[in-house]
């Protein structure tokens, strides 16, 4: 009895464990990825904008530096979306209920702007208004191609809320938006 009682634990534990181990290599290759996306747009943004080692070395810290604040931003935009989504299509959602999730979109929205001026105000003390206003254009094309990618990673006719929304990854989000307005859906995303 006692040899089956364990198996049973063990069936149990293995995949449990399997899973764990799992989300731990997915963490893994997403911040080899994030590296490896951050290595190249300092690459081409050194050649394109002109830094020197000095310049170079002080975005580079301060784009790592501010990366944790924009992904903390997106995916609580991205929960709090798909908490409204869900909210949308059940029938039984009450208005106080979407009233706190508006609210919650904006006090997340006033993050990012906070977010989107400490970064300017940080990037004013590393670069001449020129260069910074190059890194500001070369980050937004950035957001949109990280955007065009997450857009093509959603399921086509997906869940609640219209096309694509089940397959999104929840940590989606703008990972460098400088507060610009996009197809009428206010400040996109965390801030630059």
């Amino acid at each position: 009895m006692r040899v089956i009682a364990a198996a049973v634990l063990m069936m149990c534990l293995v995949p449990g464990g399997l899973m764990a181990q799992r989300g731990q290599m997915q963490m893994n290759r997403r911040a080899q990825l994030e590296q490896r996306i951050v290595q190249r747009f300092m690459d081409q943004s050194s050649r394109e904008i002109g830094l020197d080692a000095r310049e170079r070395g002080r975005v580079e810290a301060w784009l790592q530096s501010s990366q944790e604040r924009r992904r903390n931003l997106a995916a609580d935009a991205a929960e709090t979306r798909r908490r409204l989504m869900a909210a949308v299509v059940d029938p039984q959602t009450d208005d106080a209920t979407f009233a706190s999730l508006l609210d919650e979109f904006e006090t997340i929205r006033e993050r990012e702007h906070r977010q989107w001026q400490q970064d300017q105000t940080e990037l004013k003390s590393l670069l001449p208004p020129r260069k910074r206003a190059q890194l500001t254009v070369r980050l937004l094309r950035l957001q949109e191609t990280i955007r065009s990618m997450i857009e093509e990673r959603r399921e086509p006719g997906g869940g609640p809320g219209g096309p694509g929304v089940e397959g999104a990854d929840p940590r989606a989000g703008p990972v460098f938006a400088p507060g610009s307005r996009r197809s009428g859906r206010g400040r996109a995303g965390s801030a630059l």
